[in-house]
């Protein structure tokens, strides 16, 4: 059996991940692309990573209401500190918005992403009940997953935080392999 070392280092982390658009290579050329399948890394956490840039970046007029890792909630609706993605109240409200959010080849944070949309219906459709706000969120994940397959929730369901390393450029890699390392975490598998 292999044993796996508990001080993993960030370049350990980093030979773990594969990177985006990398091929399996072992020597042979596929062809039949009916037979590629999607491959992503997941890992999950009991602690949420704060992204890149932590909390510094913000170069926003706005207060922060609600901050989940690199996804804030502003009187503007929702943002993404490292992309200039954003959402208002209104686009929150449509069937697809989870969907379309996560079909982003930029989106490695699917549980910080669904932490904020929580919390912005809290924020923007407060006269809702909690049930009617829970219910448009799960309607949106359920069109999500039929849309591109999906399979996270927010961190309160989870229990834990996902991140995606496989949809992370090389530096966003190496900054969470990083974070991994001065935190003690280890893979398993």
């Amino acid at each position: 059996m292999n044993e796996i070392k508990n001080n993993f280092t960030a370049s350990d982390w980093d030979q773990i991940f594969p990177t985006s658009g990398e091929s399996f290579k072992n020597g042979s050329v596929k062809t039949d692309i009916s037979k590629a399948v999607k491959v992503l890394t997941a890992v999950f956490l009991p602690q949420r990573w704060d992204g890149m840039f932590g909390f510094e970046t913000e170069d926003y007029n706005e207060e922060v209401l609600f901050r989940a890792g690199r996804w804030c909630v502003r009187e503007g609706g929702i943002d993404c500190d490292e992309t200039s993605y954003s959402l208002t109240p209104e686009q929150l409200r449509q069937d697809d918005s989870v969907a379309q959010l996560s079909a982003k080849t930029w989106l490695y944070d699917p549980s910080d992403m669904l932490d904020a949309f929580e919390k912005a219906y809290t924020i923007f459709f407060h006269r809702e009940s909690e049930e009617e706000r829970k219910n448009r969120i799960n309607r949106q994940i359920e069109k999500a997953i039929e849309r591109i397959q999906f399979p996270f929730n927010t961190s309160n369901i989870l229990k834990s935080h996902v991140y995606l390393p496989t949809r992370m450029h090389e530096g966003q890699r190496s900054a969470f392999g990083k974070f991994l390392s001065d935190n003690g975490y280890y893979p398993t598998f």
